[in-house]
Order: C-alpha cells, then structure tokens, then sequence
C-alpha cells in the first residue's frame, strides 16, 4: 500500500521519488548481519506476495519497485537473468511504468542496469551490491522474527 502525503496534501499519493525513498530506506534501516541468502526464503516471500491477489483485488497493491526488486532477488538466488518483462510480469505494470520504476532504482543505487553484450536490444538488469546488502539483511531479520523468543 502506498503511503500518502501529510498535511493539506492528504490523500494524495507521495511522488514516485519519495516512495522509492521511502522503499530503500526500509530496506537500509535494519540492523546488519551477513547471513546467505536462501532462494527457499525469497520464493517464500515472492509466492506470498503473489498468493494475495487469489484473495483481494489487485488494484489493492501497489508496489511496483518492491516487486520488481523482489523478481531481480529471485533472478539471482536462482542463476538466471532478469529481463525487463520478467520485471513488467513480476510487478503487474507495462513496460513504459517499468522503465520509470527502472530509472527511480537506478538513481537511488539499488538497481545496475548495463547492455548485454550478446543481445544489443536487451540490457542486464541486476541488483546493486548496496540493495544486496539490504536483502541479507531484510531476510536476516524476517528469519528471527519466525524463532520464538528464548527468554
């Protein structure tokens, strides 16, 4: 769900820099520990996401760059090369919105985006070290969140 603006703007969806801001700074704030990524707890997560719209309506979520960093995630934990329409299928958007998504993750260092040199039509999209950094952590903290509290 998209936060909204505060104040005599209320209601109104905050502009497509400042949710990306808001997206990255969730992802940089939790505490840092260097634990593997699991490609069994990213499809977890991926599945879930995907799972919710057999229940509510998909206008409900929002969340392109959330899911286009999610499917760049799972690209990676499984060795394969995300593509822009992997990118337009994992977020629910067409392709013009993804690239704006694209540009946005770019600006903000979560997203690398280079020409691949087999295919000049094509680009690599990948994540930036600085956003796989935040998915260690991200998942580090959603995997103590499962374990009961030993107190």
């Amino acid at each position: 769900m998209t936060r909204h603006s505060s104040g005599k703007d209320r209601g109104k969806p905050l502009p497509l820099g400042a949710r990306i801001n808001r997206i990255a700074g969730n992802l940089l704030d939790s505490p840092f520990i260097g634990s593997p990524l699991s490609g069994e707890a990213v499809g977890k997560v991926v599945r879930a996401r995907r799972l919710r719209h057999r229940y509510f309506p998909n206008m409900l979520f929002g969340e392109p760059a959330w899911d286009m960093l999610l499917e760049l995630l799972e690209a990676e934990t499984e060795g394969r090369q995300a593509t822009l329409t992997t990118l337009c299928e994992a977020a629910g958007i067409p392709a013009t919105i993804a690239r704006r998504w694209l540009n946005s993750l770019t600006a903000e260092g979560l997203v690398l985006r280079r020409p691949d040199p087999q295919n000049a039509f094509n680009e690599r999209i990948e994540l930036e070290p600085k956003a796989k950094r935040a998915f260690r952590r991200y998942f580090d903290d959603i995997s103590r969140s499962d374990k009961p509290d030993a107190g």
